[in-house]
């Protein structure tokens, strides 16, 4: 599970990356072409937005492998070892719940849109919405995977206190 979960991470590096890299490119072309060639690129900002919901999805679910979302963790570290290991399954069992929808209704408002098209690139919807569905699938690898992973000395999941190593 941990060579799926590193290949996962991976994945999302690689996306998010190219995603990040062609957005600024774009964005700097259309800031020349506008106000340099006074013809501004009709599609830029279409492709940026799509690059950037892209970027955002994955790189929540990319987070969750680290363990770096944002907590409350006032009760939780002030619970007993056992109790806190029965609230991380808990925490991790709502997340995973979550992502499970994020797939499930994702898949199904991505089908749903699959004749809309964009009005800038006549690009079909289909592709901005999958980013939902694949960041609720790459969540839930690794939410499993750092159960999976062993313990540190505190007991926490994961060598960062997150749901990975």
């Amino acid at each position: 599970m941990k060579t799926i979960d590193h290949g996962v991470q991976w994945v999302e590096k690689a996306i998010i990356c190219l995603a990040f890299l062609i957005m600024v490119v774009l964005t700097f072309a259309q800031v020349v072409a506008r106000f340099i060639f006074m013809d501004p690129i009709s599609w830029s900002e279409e492709v940026s937005r799509f690059l950037f919901v892209w970027i955002t999805m994955l790189g929540a679910a990319h987070a969750v492998a680290f363990g770096k979302h944002f907590c409350v963790d006032f009760l939780r570290t002030r619970l007993s070892p056992a109790l806190r290991r029965k609230s991380d399954w808990l925490i991790a069992a709502c997340v995973v719940a979550f992502a499970a929808l994020m797939l499930y209704y994702g898949v199904f408002v991505s089908w749903r849109n699959q004749f809309q098209m964009s009005p800038a690139i006549d690009l079909r919807m289909t592709y901005p919405y999958l980013s939902i569905p694949v960041a609720g699938l790459f969540t839930i690898v690794h939410i499993i995977a750092g159960f999976f992973a062993e313990r540190d000395s505190s007991g926490d999941i994961g060598a960062q206190g997150g749901y990975a190593e």
